[in-house]
């Protein structure tokens, strides 16, 4: 299914997948052709491995979930603190420099990650309907070109962890919650040429004044194309909106900026 696509297209290919069976086969074929070794995905982050979760895809490493189960590193897993109060995806190096992200503990945790064959990842915290869930896209490379090839990848780890639960909760079928969202996206309105153009250069991390510059408007008139484009939408926020563009088809498949900010934080 992925022969011949673009990276969006391959996920974006994702959507028709009708089995959790086929959507975890897919996942885990669509990372490792993209340099990733394995991922791990949940809704609800604060529900731990040793906890019977029907939301759960992953492919970690046995030994891995039961010293997470038996050591309860949940508690102490920035990861996991990350993903439940910040909403932009951002790479595991980045993360760690965070303030209230340097403790002994925190830092175990991804220690015993790198021994683990976790060497470099992201994480991507999702939420929807009422919904947080987190997605963690892991490589076993370490170094400096590893780490770049995770800061380059967040837009499409976004674009990946959204695809992913959505198509969860809707193979799960929970409380019919994701028919009436779907009715929602097919009334959302159409998006004109300048607020596209806005959340193209949004989705590469810049700010209200430098995508202005780039487009020749002021960063007033910026903040009026994207509040409307997230009005129209929808949407949370210009990354929410941005992913709802690429699932609706209003930004283009090939050609989005592949940057992303690496600062960390809450949304826009």
């Amino acid at each position: 299914m992925f022969y011949d696509k673009s990276v969006v297209a391959q996920i974006l290919a994702i959507t028709r997948l009708t089995r959790l069976t086929r959507l975890h086969t897919a996942v885990e074929y669509f990372i490792r052709e993209h340099g990733f070794h394995c991922y791990f995905f949940v809704i609800n982050s604060t529900v731990s491995l040793n906890q019977s979760e029907p939301l759960r895809l992953h492919n970690l490493a046995d030994d891995w979930v039961q010293l997470y189960r038996d050591e309860h590193l949940i508690n102490t897993d920035p990861l996991v603190h990350y993903a439940l109060n910040h909403q932009l995806p951002l790479d595991w190096r980045s993360l760690m420099t965070l303030p209230d992200y340097d403790t002994g503990e925190q830092r175990r945790v991804m220690i015993l990650r790198a021994h683990h064959g976790m060497a470099s990842g992201c994480t991507v915290p999702l939420a929807i309907g009422g919904l947080h869930a987190r997605f963690n896209l892991i490589s076993e490379q370490d170094g400096e070109r590893a780490w770049d090839h995770v800061h380059q990848f967040l837009p499409y780890a976004l674009l990946l962890g959204n695809v992913i639960l959505e198509r969860t909760r809707t193979l799960r079928g929970q409380d019919g919650t994701t028919t009436a969202q779907q009715r929602e996206a097919h009334c959302a309105e159409a998006l004109n040429s300048r607020e596209r153009e806005c959340l193209v250069w949004a989705s590469a991390g810049h700010t209200n004044n430098e995508i202005g510059q780039r487009l020749g408007i002021t960063e007033r008139t910026v903040v009026y194309h994207i509040s409307n484009a997230c009005r129209k939408l929808r949407a949370r926020n210009r990354q929410h909106a941005v992913t709802r563009a690429i699932l609706s088809r209003q930004l283009p498949l090939e050609g989005l900026p592949v940057q992303f900010d690496s600062q960390g934080g809450g949304g826009d």
